[in-house]
């Protein structure tokens, strides 16, 4: 076997299947982590319009209780949709038979928006490519990963 074979099936072997995800898929696991950045801005509107009169708008023990809480919902929700948020952009290259390490540039500020759009615009390729066949992304746990149909 030569060299190039043996590099070759390596490749095919070490990529796992639904390892690609198009365009939908892409848009719904965007969708799907901005909302869940969404929460805590919603609370925070919730409290500030809807719990406070206007006269408790000062009431500092309550705006302690609803910034922490917001904080540490962040900080959990950075936590875990980071590496999914990686991820999906690593399975958005693949579709377009892209190596998945370009998913970094998605850290760069400003970078990323130019990455966002791209990834979001650009139709992956069609068929079989280095990385195996497309999925059907239309379920939540396709696009976060955990599934492959």
């Amino acid at each position: 076997m030569s060299k190039q074979q043996t590099v070759s099936a390596h490749k095919n072997q070490s990529v796992k299947r639904g390892a690609r995800i198009g365009r939908r898929g892409f848009a719904l696991g965007i969708l799907y982590i901005w909302t869940f950045f969404l929460i805590p801005i919603v609370l925070q509107l919730l409290v500030r319009f809807f719990i406070m009169s206007p006269n408790e708008m000062t009431s500092d023990s309550l705006t302690r209780v609803v910034n922490l809480i917001s904080l540490l919902i962040g900080i959990v929700g950075v936590t875990l949709v980071l590496p999914v948020s990686i991820y999906l952009y690593i399975r958005r290259f693949h579709d377009l038979d892209l190596s998945g390490v370009l998913a970094f540039l998605a850290l760069v500020p400003l970078v990323n928006l130019l990455v966002l759009l791209y990834l979001a615009f650009t139709p992956g390729t069609t068929g079989r490519n280095s990385y195996g066949m497309p999925i059907k992304s239309n379920n939540f746990w396709a696009v976060i990963g955990f599934s492959d149909r």
